[in-house]
């Protein structure tokens, strides 16, 4: 806990009257953070549940399929291997490509969001913290009246520690799990994609032509 947090909790201690304070203050306290963490636990819950990223490793799965299968029928079916079905293919990937392209912007789009529901996760934990140190003190100076209800809305505040470790920790895992997907298509769009370009174009060559490159390459 932050020094920063202690100073606030003080600060509510000394500026509660606890002879004013009344049952609407009881059921209240810490309220607002604890509605404000169920809005960001939905909105997490909505990023998790995207078909954003299932969406974009299928489309990285297809554009490997196509790929390694065009690759495999260039050996094995050089001459029956139509243009068209070339065509077809070049087709294909280019489609899945741009699609792939697209995505990729909402998934760094995304990391942002998924950065940005972290740190307000941490600032509620904040929130939270500051109404339970200052209402642990208080707890024992208000009305008798109002001890229990007061004592039964800490122990509700106080679980929600443990919530935000999983939700940090959810967090922490989507995060690392975008950042691959990411680096997978890094990898498809500029590895992958060009060497399989770069083979059919140097399939249409010939073999004299080959046998040139394939020279100036070893020595």
């Amino acid at each position: 806990i932050s020094n920063e947090v202690i100073d606030k909790a003080y600060q509510i201690i000394l500026t509660t009257n606890c002879d004013n304070v009344n049952q609407k203050d009881i059921i209240n306290w810490g309220f607002d953070a604890q509605q404000h963490y169920a809005v960001l636990i939905e909105m997490i819950a909505n990023i998790s549940n995207s078909s954003l990223l299932e969406a974009t490793k299928k489309l990285i799965n297809e554009i490997g399929e196509l790929i390694e299968n065009d690759t495999n029928n260039a050996g094995i079916i050089k001459k029956l291997f139509r243009k068209t079905d070339a065509e077809a293919v070049y087709k294909k990937i280019a489609i899945k490509t741009e699609l792939v392209k697209r995505n990729v912007l909402m998934l760094h789009n995304l990391l942002d969001i998924v950065a940005s529901c972290k740190q307000d996760t941490n600032k509620l934990q904040d929130a939270i913290n500051i109404d339970l140190i200052a209402g642990n003190y208080l707890v024992d100076k208000v009305p008798q009246q109002y001890k229990d209800a007061f004592q039964t809305r800490l122990v509700s505040l106080e679980s929600l520690n443990i919530q935000f470790k999983l939700t940090i920790k959810q967090l922490e895992i989507l995060n690392d799990t975008i950042v691959k997907v990411i680096s997978i298509i890094q990898d498809t769009l500029t590895v992958e994609v060009p060497v399989w370009y770069n083979n059919k174009a140097f399939e249409k060559i010939s073999d004299e032509q080959k046998q040139q490159i394939i020279t100036k390459i070893k020595y």
